[in-house]
């Protein structure tokens, strides 16, 4: 099986700025991106910001309750140009810091949309 793990931002052609997620129209320049701008992204990239969140709610994916507690990060991609937010598999905030490295942790059958990654992990010592 071919491996199809791939992650696209979108990079403006007039700019340059590399967007994840991908956008349709770039956020500096107003200028519209298409499929030929899609760029391939590192999986990994670094921790901006972090927390623990101890609430529950119902998943919008799923319809049922959110199990918690479940760390959420802000971080950026190697090779984007903007934050993106996403699940942690990190709930422990005393092992979180700013600057640690995180990666992606893709599901086995994937259908080509961020569902394919439920979360990235915390990398010990940039393994």
């Amino acid at each position: 099986m071919k491996n199809n793990k791939k992650i696209l931002g979108s990079k403006c052609p007039k700019c340059g700025k590399v967007h994840f997620p991908p956008r349709g129209v770039c956020a500096d320049c107003l200028v519209e991106m298409t499929l030929d701008d899609m760029v391939d992204l590192s999986p990994r990239g670094t921790l901006a910001g972090f927390t623990v969140v101890n609430y529950p709610f119902v998943d919008p994916n799923t319809g049922g309750m959110r199990p918690f507690p479940y760390g959420y990060a802000i971080f950026k991609l190697d090779g984007a140009d903007t934050y993106t937010m996403h699940f942690l598999d990190e709930i422990d905030h005393t092992k979180m810091r700013v600057g640690q490295r995180v990666e992606a942790v893709f599901k086995e059958e994937r259908q080509g949309n961020i569902d394919d990654i439920p979360y990235f992990r915390i990398i010990k010592e940039e393994e």
